[in-house]
């Protein structure tokens, strides 16, 4: 391949324009510079992250004036043919893992589509709409779709990027709250192991409601937090982007419960997480679960943090 293509895919990924899979191939590349000996410390924080990206990229394709100690000509192009040839095979294997190329759902017929662990689905809706599914997750579409409105029905968790149709609102049902919009960017997370249901809006407007009322109006970067048994609801300001993060392989946890995080490490791990620990069922979790860290390196960063310990039976993590 030539260098011509790597310094789009690059150019692509600083501007924002990058695909999901073109960006999911990119931070990977970039997190490869700076993964842990597997002693899960020092969690990287966004705001470095994006330094480090920053200055990767700025060293692999500056521009300007050479620095005295450079590599040699050859050897900068070599390491670039390499990442491609990397960027090739992963972007392959991100593509046939987490269906990030996409399928059409059909018009007239019911019906659901559902993910497994570790698996993110991208889907085209009848109506032009995509919805990213994320691991563990189902969504239902009705045959008469689109002909008076677009309803779907959602266990887990989804990202909408919903086509305009002032005629026809477009609804995501929840068991316990109703996402209505005309178009708009939101995440949904509503999995049927957590109390609370989480709306995150990127753009537009989103109306929340539950059986009995409306709740709220969201704009972009606001969000809603539900809670099922209490019928009690909480509107925060938020980064959009980190409550969609897992469509490329990164879940930011911030104040979360434990059972939010036993969600996530289930849905990238296949585990089932339990403690009787009050300490570690009391926590707020802030924390972040990357797809190219281990459960090994994983539950070693998170312990180290709780200051705790774990045990692995079966299918299960005991944390102690």
């Amino acid at each position: 391949m030539k260098s011509s293509r790597l310094k789009e895919l690059i150019r692509r990924y600083q501007s924002g324009k990058a695909s999901p899979a073109e960006r999911y191939i990119v931070d990977r590349w970039l997190e490869s510079f700076q993964q842990d000996d597997g002693n899960g410390a020092g969690v990287e924080e966004t705001g470095y992250l994006t330094s480090f990206q920053q200055t990767v990229l700025d060293r692999a394709f500056a521009t300007g004036k050479p620095s005295v100690k450079h590599r040699p000509h050859w050897a900068r192009w070599a390491a670039a043919a390499l990442l491609l040839s990397v960027v090739s095979m992963s972007l392959w294997f991100y593509t046939q893992q987490s269906g990030a190329g996409g399928a059409q759902v059909p018009e007239g017929i019911t019906q659901t589509v559902s993910t497994g662990i570790r698996q993110v689905k991208r889907l085209m809706l009848p109506d032009s709409t995509i919805v990213f599914l994320n691991a563990n997750t189902s969504l239902e579409v009705a045959a008469d779709f689109g002909t008076h409105e677009r309803v779907v029905k959602l266990v887990g968790e989804a990202y909408f990027e919903v086509q305009r149709d002032t005629l026809k609102p477009f609804k995501v049902q929840t068991d316990g709250l109703e996402v209505k919009v005309l178009g708009t960017l939101f995440n949904v997370n509503a999995y049927q192991t957590l109390d609370d249901i989480q709306v995150a809006v990127n753009a537009g407007k989103v109306q929340v409601s539950d059986q009995n009322q409306v709740l709220a109006l969201l704009h972009a970067e606001e969000g809603l937090t539900y809670n099922r048994q209490t019928a009690s609801f909480q509107r925060s300001q938020l980064s959009s982007t980190k409550a969609s993060s897992w469509r490329e392989g990164v879940s930011v946890l911030a104040e979360a419960s434990f059972a939010m995080l036993a969600q996530v490490l289930h849905n990238y791990y296949g585990i089932e997480l339990l403690s009787t620990d009050n300490k570690v069922r009391s926590t707020a979790y802030n924390f972040t679960v990357r797809s190219t860290r281990t459960l090994e390196q994983t539950m070693v960063q998170l312990c180290e943090m709780l200051t705790k310990k774990y045990r692995k039976e079966g299918n299960r993590i005991i944390i102690y």
